[in-house]
């Protein structure tokens, strides 16, 4: 740029670039419409469906990109990183596309039977109770036939054996009751109901994926959801409660955070290279990453991640990658690269 006509021909389009430009449009539209004689007729525009996209940057920017191990966020919707696929069936069965299409219809329908209260969702199941009574009842109906045979059999006293195997039914009913959920009393045993109160007793008894609940968890906490989460890894959730809450006892991964709307940025710092965290879920006016870190906003953060992967590849770990999310405003940053393309990390 030799002149300041080619700075105005570049400034124009990236100011208009900004989601600045089109909340103060969409306000100053809003004030327009709304302000008029009380008597008057308000006439509601009609708004239009449309897509709109713009990329400036030159050649060298491009090239020097390859190397940031971050992508942009038309790759990351064109690598179905959005997709619920991944989380449903944990990636072992795409194979089977009619598993997918009655799964695809099954888990909202099964989800939308679930009573969230403040602390502990209750969650329907009768199959499993009318399995786990039926087992109960064969083995105790075992000692009423051996019973029922008296003293034909020698050597052996029915009364005792049969005692014996009564025992055994009621002692798979206690070890049933507690194998999944830490409490479950009679009276929702009886009604076909159990009340967790974390991820894994969730997974426990649906068998639905960990991340596919924590998904589901996600999206209701940003859409007014009265449940409150406990720790150890509760940072994303906006409702938090520490003593008494549903706890989320499992890390979160990229795929899960993008799904819900909360994309992890790699930015270039001073010392390194950190994640920075635009949330985008609903209720969300206007959220901005700027490329220097601004004071008056707090963002999910975490910093150094360069040391984070040098120490697991120095321990020679084969699992994921943990990152720790603290909420920040003293992170300063000079450049966004871009999407994090890591999928090997887990958010702690």
């Amino acid at each position: 740029m030799a002149t300041m006509d080619d700075i105005i021909t570049v400034m124009i389009p990236l100011l208009l670039t900004s989601p600045l430009a089109v909340a103060n449009l969409t306000k100053f539209r809003t004030m327009v419409l709304l302000t008029c004689n009380a008597e008057g007729i308000v006439q509601v525009y009609k708004d239009i469906d449309y897509n709109a996209f713009f990329e400036m940057h030159t050649s060298t920017f491009k090239e020097d990109s390859k190397d940031w191990n971050a992508m942009r966020l038309s790759e990351a919707v064109d690598g179905r990183l959005f997709s619920r696929r991944t989380l449903i069936s944990d990636g072992k069965y795409f194979e089977k596309p009619e598993w997918f299409a009655q799964r695809m219809v099954s888990l909202p329908h099964e989800m939308s039977k679930w009573v969230i209260d403040e602390r502990s969702i209750m969650v329907p199941c009768g199959a499993q109770v009318c399995y786990r009574v039926l087992v109960a009842f064969l083995i105790a109906g075992g000692g009423f036939c051996i019973m029922a045979v008296g003293e034909r059999i020698a050597g052996v006293d029915p009364s005792n054996l049969s005692s014996y195997l009564w025992l055994v039914a009621g002692f798979y009913l206690l070890v049933c009751k507690s194998r999944y959920v830490e409490e479950w009393p009679w009276k929702d045993f009886l009604h076909f109901r159990v009340r967790c109160r974390s991820v894994s007793e969730l997974h426990a008894i649906t068998g639905i994926n960990k991340q596919f609940i924590m998904a589901k968890l996600l999206h209701d906490d940003s859409g007014g959801s009265m449940l409150k989460t406990r720790g150890p890894y509760n940072k994303v959730f906006l409702q938090r409660d520490a003593n008494d809450g549903f706890s989320i006892d499992c890390p979160l991964e990229i795929r899960t955070l993008l799904l819900s709307g909360l994309i992890m940025l790699k930015v270039a710092t001073s010392r390194g290279h950190a994640l920075v965290c635009l949330d985008a879920r609903r209720r969300t006016e206007l959220k901005v990453v700027e490329h220097r870190g601004n004071q008056e906003q707090e963002h999910l953060v975490c910093e150094d991640i360069n040391r984070l992967y040098k120490l697991r590849t120095q321990s020679g770990s084969q699992g994921n990658t943990r990152l720790q999310l603290v909420r920040s405003k003293e992170l300063k940053w000079k450049r966004v690269q871009g999407v994090y393309r890591q999928t090997y990390a887990d958010f702690i």
